[in-house]
């Protein structure tokens, strides 16, 4: 696992890479939060985290709702597949609320219906089998 900073206009960008486990995920709360001093805002870059559990999860979540109690903004950018699989497997998308990008040619692979129209979605359910 590695953690990287780096300062991008008035944003502290967190890139996460490695695998975000129980194992380590104190190790990281405690990295991120150490630097949760310095800025206003943060994103935390996800693109490069190869496996997720729920621990991990957890740790995503509760940064969240530690940054907005402290009037801090904070999103997660590039998701992972990894990520992605787990937000679509529990549904957990609407409490982030940030944007995901999925290729056209992945969107079958997950329940959500993320970057389609909302009548393209609707036509999607009507045309797939039970």
């Amino acid at each position: 696992m590695d953690i990287h900073f780096k300062q991008k206009n008035d944003v502290c960008v967190v890139t996460i890479e490695g695998e975000l486990l129980v194992s380590n995920s104190r190790a990281v709360s405690g990295l991120i939060r150490e630097k949760g001093r310095d800025y206003s805002a943060y994103a935390v870059d996800l693109s490069g985290v190869t496996a997720i559990d729920t621990a991990g999860i957890q740790l995503l979540m509760h940064l969240k709702k530690d940054f907005a109690a402290r009037n801090k903004a904070f999103k997660l950018i590039g998701h992972s597949v990894p990520v992605i699989s787990f937000f679509d497997l529990y549904g957990l998308a609407p409490f982030f609320g940030d944007k995901i990008h999925i290729k056209s040619s992945d969107k079958k692979n997950y329940a959500f219906c993320y970057g389609v129209r909302k009548s393209e979605a609707d036509e999607s359910y009507l045309t797939s089998e039970p």
